[in-house]
Protein backbone atom coordinates (compact mmCIF):
# COMPACT_ATOMS: atom_id res chain seq x y z
CA UNK A 1 0.00 0.00 0.00
CA UNK A 2 1.31 3.15 -1.10
CA UNK A 3 1.46 5.87 1.54
CA UNK A 4 -0.94 9.16 0.20
CA UNK A 5 0.79 12.26 1.39
CA UNK A 6 -2.84 14.12 1.53
CA UNK A 7 -3.25 11.56 4.39
CA UNK A 8 -2.29 12.72 7.47
CA UNK A 9 -0.16 10.87 9.48
CA UNK A 10 -2.78 9.98 12.66
CA UNK A 11 -5.53 8.54 10.07
CA UNK A 12 -2.50 6.42 8.53
CA UNK A 13 -1.47 4.77 11.96
CA UNK A 14 -5.64 4.11 12.15
CA UNK A 15 -5.83 2.54 8.60
CA UNK A 16 -2.41 0.28 9.87
CA UNK A 17 -3.90 -0.68 13.03
CA UNK A 18 -6.82 -1.65 10.93
CA UNK A 19 -5.47 -3.89 8.57
CA UNK A 20 -3.78 -5.68 11.22
CA UNK A 21 -6.94 -6.41 13.03
CA UNK A 22 -8.63 -7.96 9.99
CA UNK A 23 -5.79 -10.21 9.53
CA UNK A 24 -5.99 -11.33 13.10
CA UNK A 25 -10.04 -11.78 12.50
CA UNK A 26 -9.45 -13.68 9.62
CA UNK A 27 -6.95 -15.77 11.37
CA UNK A 28 -9.29 -16.34 13.78
CA UNK A 29 -12.03 -17.52 11.75
CA UNK A 30 -9.74 -19.63 9.83
CA UNK A 31 -8.82 -21.66 13.23
CA UNK A 32 -12.27 -21.60 14.38
CA UNK A 33 -13.06 -23.32 11.00
CA UNK A 34 -10.36 -25.66 11.61
CA UNK A 35 -11.50 -26.56 14.76
CA UNK A 36 -15.32 -27.05 13.59
CA UNK A 37 -14.19 -29.50 10.77
CA UNK A 38 -12.35 -31.47 13.00
CA UNK A 39 -15.37 -31.68 15.83
CA UNK A 40 -17.26 -33.07 12.91
CA UNK A 41 -14.86 -35.49 11.99
CA UNK A 42 -14.66 -37.23 15.64
CA UNK A 43 -18.64 -37.32 15.78
CA UNK A 44 -18.42 -39.41 12.17
CA UNK A 45 -15.31 -41.61 13.76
Amino acid sequence: MSSNPQIPPMVQEQLAKLQQTQQNFQSILMQKQQLESQKLRQKKH
